[in-house]
């Protein structure tokens, strides 16, 4: 039997991963898995097959550079897209306003307003400490299916 001890500081950091994996994860439709993840420490798109998958290599990447792709994987279809698109992601970094906290929080309530207006949506937003990233679920449809797409 392997023990490993774990100090309080381990046991917080876990537990905020899990609860930002479950923030994430919440956003997707079914399947949730199989999905690639990277981390920095990686350096490439790694297919995983649960959720436990995702805590083991993110913590083996001190938590850093975590991501996880908006899409499940789906694999041997011939190049046929078998994916909706039913993600919107949109990333607002300072830089592009100058730096200007003032003209990245117009642009983010301009954005949240539109996304409202449009699409009838109250997306999550979370600061990344450069900038917000704004999560939207939407219903989707493979554009393969519709005429004008195919």
């Amino acid at each position: 039997m392997i023990t490993i001890m774990m100090t309080t500081i381990d046991k917080e950091q876990l537990q905020r991963t899990v609860e930002g994996i479950d923030l994430i994860l919440n956003h997707f439709q079914e399947p949730i898995f199989p999905r690639k993840i990277m981390t920095k420490s990686i350096g490439y798109q790694l297919e995983v097959f649960d959720k436990q998958s995702v805590l083991n290599y993110f913590k083996s990447s001190n938590y850093t550079d975590c991501r996880i792709n908006a899409y499940p994987s789906y694999t041997n279809y011939h190049e046929i897209n078998r994916v909706a698109p039913t993600f919107i992601m949109i990333d607002l970094d300072l830089k592009d306003f100058d730096y200007s906290k003032e003209k990245l929080g117009r642009a983010m309530q301009n954005t949240l307003k539109k996304i409202k207006q449009v699409i009838g949506g109250y997306p999550t937003v979370l600061w990344t400490g450069n900038g917000y990233h704004i999560y939207q679920p939407m219903k989707g449809f493979l554009l393969e299916e519709e005429e004008v797409f195919a």
